[in-house]
């Protein structure tokens, strides 16, 4: 540290750092997910949106985003190339023609179904990693972190 406790070097930033150490770990794990994924030309976040929309109604892009905890034009970008792919399928709502809703196609659902025993097969790999770690109290205090809590 220097005279007024600035530290020396960004290393010792990162060490302590608390975003820093996030990102890692959500870059490995998502790392993790995504060469799960890779057969069927999908990453984590798609099979996210994909799992969220598996339900009997179509929702909101705005709410799609807020329940993944994104914004709703990141959400809008990303729902893109699964449109292109025929997986999602988008309207405007009768309501309101500035909303638009989007929903699971079938092409949609049945890759979900392809992609679920992939994705349990990474969910099982990063239990593992964790060890004897309680997920439910560690996923207790990253909703906390989130502001969820």
């Amino acid at each position: 540290m220097d005279e007024i406790g600035i530290p020396e070097t960004g290393a010792s930033i990162g060490m302590g750092c608390v975003s820093f150490a996030l990102r890692r770990v959500s870059r490995a794990v998502t790392r993790d997910y995504d060469d799960a994924l890779r057969p069927l030309n999908l990453k984590v976040g798609q099979f996210s949106i994909l799992s969220a929309l598996r339900r009997p109604y179509p929702l909101p892009v705005s709410d799609l985003a807020s329940e993944l905890g994104m914004d709703r034009t990141t959400m809008s970008k990303d729902i893109k190339p699964l449109e292109r792919r025929g997986l999602l399928e988008t309207r405007k709502d009768p309501e309101d023609a500035r909303v638009r809703l989007v929903s699971l196609s079938r092409k949609g659902e049945d890759l979900w179904r392809k992609a679920y025993p992939l994705w349990q097969q990474a969910q099982k790999k990063i239990h593992a990693r964790l060890g004897k770690t309680d997920w439910t109290a560690l996923r207790a205090e990253l909703l906390k972190l989130e502001g969820r809590v």
